[in-house]
């Protein structure tokens, strides 16, 4: 898929977003793309002369980065830098007229595991939610024993990824 198309501010380019998370420029009359990033919303600034963009490389967490392009050469003009570093994902960035400012979206992903008594044979909930775990750094792969009273998961709690376990629903 192609998304997330911005033609700069010369009017001589167009960078755009492709799956799985790649910046491509191309001519704006046509032609070979360039890759240029791993990244997602490519923006050019005012003056042509970089693509602001949310970087999905390892490590990165979206955030903000900003890649020098040659506007007259047509390829890459130096390393990328970062402009933002958060816990969150920094996306869908616009800049003003003068580039002195950016605004963007600013994402906080939270996974949590609840259990909830449920009575199959009609289909209704037979209490309220019980939250069985907290916070950011869970990762949505999870597992249940067959009577629901254990869940396994996935979490980076700790420096690295690793597999709980919490006590699930416990019937009354």
């Amino acid at each position: 898929y192609l998304a997330y198309p911005s033609i700069s501010r010369d009017g001589k380019w167009v960078a755009f977003e492709t799956q799985p998370d790649k910046i491509f420029v191309v001519p704006a009359g046509g032609g070979q793309p360039l890759l240029v990033a791993n990244g997602k919303h490519p923006i050019w600034d005012p003056k042509t002369n970089s693509i602001i963009y949310s970087n999905a490389s390892a490590g990165t967490n979206y955030s903000l980065w900003q890649l020098p392009f040659s506007s007259t050469e047509g390829k890459i003009g130096g390393k990328p830098e970062p402009i933002t570093v958060s816990e969150g994902r920094n996306m869908q960035a616009a800049i003003s007229q003068d580039g002195k400012t950016i605004v963007y979206a600013a994402q906080t992903i939270s996974f949590n595991i609840e259990s909830i008594p449920f009575d199959p044979e009609t289909g209704k909930l037979l209490g309220q939610p019980k939250e069985l775990t907290t916070g950011t750094e869970l990762k949505p792969f999870f597992d249940s024993s067959p009577d629901g009273r254990t869940v396994v998961f996935e979490s980076n709690r700790g420096s690295t990824s690793n597999i709980w376990r919490t006590n699930g629903y416990s019937p009354p």
